[in-house]
């Protein structure tokens, strides 16, 4: 608040005091404007723009001075130009309110190997909001897909996405994009552990129409003594990485309807008696666990991916849940050694 020229109430458990701040704070007051130099606006050619920093001082006593921290050095011929393509992305990424011309979602999962991390990104994108042309036999679309990881700090991490995908469909698969959309996945690496936000952007080429979504991982280390599980990887998940594709099955259930996801075991120290282990999942909706399965034995390869479903019960209310996976110890069911989150969705 003090940046921006604000002050900040900490009396949050008297309403009435904070109010009776702020209307003081406006019963008597001047305002300053002040005129940046000619140079001080012009924009650079490369980069961000420059920040002038502002420091406002009142000499006479019993005054107090707010004021902004400083500015961007942007004129109002470059700030009302035509923006090219690059700065509308890019401000539909960095902005905090979501756009819906084109309806997303997305969901990122994790894997971690010896001192790598890395998030699997899954973009679903409506059908329906993407335009096609052509025969019905080879219809073509395209779309502009930004993709981009942020640490907790706000920072970007090096590389993400930014380019062109070309769709092609014929009539079957073009059903299949309206009834179910389109899935796309990609890798992204990232430096170290942490909460990282996963923001996207999507443009469709032939409208011009923009959406954005994000979400949220939280990567653990791999330090970390016991056992652990990467993200939850779901079927309706599964397309071929980095090409935008219809997907094969939806990414919403029904009741009756079976659920299949992947996940990969691993941990540090000694390895886990692999027979002992079982699976277990349980649903939460608004904080609370509505239903859980049977515990059963866990069923790894050798690189220990692991397989588990689960079958939507019947009566759930439709809306989004919270599906949780752990992993017990034969001998001490109910008591998890190791779990993981992922969303689901009920119609």
């Amino acid at each position: 608040t003090a940046q921006t020229g604000g002050f900040t109430i900490a009396e949050s458990s008297r309403i009435d005091a904070a109010l009776e701040r702020v209307m003081a704070d406006q019963r008597g007051y001047y305002v300053l404007r002040f005129q940046p130099s000619a140079d001080a606006m012009q924009p650079k050619i490369a980069g961000p723009p420059d920040f002038h920093k502002l420091k406002v001082e009142a000499l006479r006593p019993g005054l107090t001075v707010r004021s902004h921290g400083g500015f961007f050095g942007i004129g109002d011929e470059y700030r009302n130009s035509t923006p090219t393509m690059a700065a509308i992305l890019s401000k539909a990424m960095e902005s905090p309110l979501p756009l819906s011309d084109i309806h997303l979602d997305s969901e990122a999962s994790f894997l971690t190997g010896k001192n790598s991390y890395f998030m699997r990104v899954t973009v679903y994108i409506d059908g329906r909001d993407v335009e096609f042309n052509g025969p019905p036999a080879h219809m073509t679309g395209g779309v502009h897909l930004l993709v981009r990881a942020f640490n907790a700090n706000g920072e970007s991490s090096p590389g993400g996405i930014d380019d062109d995908r070309q769709i092609d469909v014929d009539g079957s698969s073009y059903r299949r994009t309206l009834n179910y959309g389109l899935v796309y996945t990609t890798l992204l690496a990232v430096p170290k552990p942490g909460p990282y936000r996963v923001r996207v952007v999507c443009r469709d080429d032939a409208s011009g129409k923009i959406g954005t979504s994000s979400d949220f991982v939280d990567i653990p280390s791999t330090k970390a003594s016991g056992v652990r599980l990467s993200g939850i990887v779901f079927q309706h998940d599964l397309g071929i990485d980095d090409q935008v594709a219809p997907a094969s099955v939806p990414d919403v259930y029904s009741a009756g309807q079976t659920a299949g996801f992947s996940f990969r075991i691993s941990w540090n120290g000694a390895k886990p008696n692999m027979d002992r282990l079982e699976i277990r999942t349980r649903l939460y909706r608004d904080g609370a666990e509505v239903w859980h399965s049977m515990s059963a034995p866990v069923a790894a390869d050798a690189a220990n991916f692991a397989r588990g479903s689960l079958q939507v019960p019947a009566g759930l209310n439709p809306g989004n849940y919270l599906l949780r996976v752990d992993i017990e110890d034969r001998y001490t069911p109910y008591t998890p050694t190791a779990w993981q989150w992922a969303k689901l969705r009920v119609r």
